[in-house]
């Protein structure tokens, strides 16, 4: 199905091995709250947006990687580092940065396999 493409798609294009790759469906919230408290990241969902499960990483002190688009959704998770004081629209974001905010595909992927693996302590400066 569609999460196998995915998968192949991080295996094969973003070189992530398999094993650390993990698909879960649904969980009762409780549950998703544990999952976030002992992950190494989050991913913003492309051109969706996470919204409430942004603000309960946060909580949680998990970063999420966000990739602002043109769609509302998508810049939601952006506009609440704004709003701690992380980011300010006038910032040059991107890898070189402190906050997980990607500006294209290639980006995001970095920010993502940066934080799993805690590249810097940028996951302990963050929280």
């Amino acid at each position: 199905a569609a999460s196998q493409v995915f998968k192949a798609r991080m295996i094969d294009q973003a070189k992530i091995p398999a094993s650390a790759l993990r698909f879960i469906k649904y969980l009762p919230h409780h549950d998703m709250l544990g999952l976030l408290g002992v992950a190494k990241a989050a991913l913003d969902p492309l051109y969706f947006g996470g919204d409430g499960t942004t603000r309960e990483s946060f909580e949680l002190s998990t970063p999420v990687v966000t990739w602002p688009t043109w769609g509302l959704g998508s810049r939601w998770t952006a506009a609440m580092y704004a709003l701690m004081g992380l980011l300010k629209p006038t910032d040059d974001y991107g890898v070189e940065g402190l906050v997980p905010v990607a500006r294209n595909a290639e980006e995001y992927v970095a920010w993502a396999v940066r934080l799993a693996g805690d590249i810097d302590g940028c996951r302990k400066k963050l929280s």
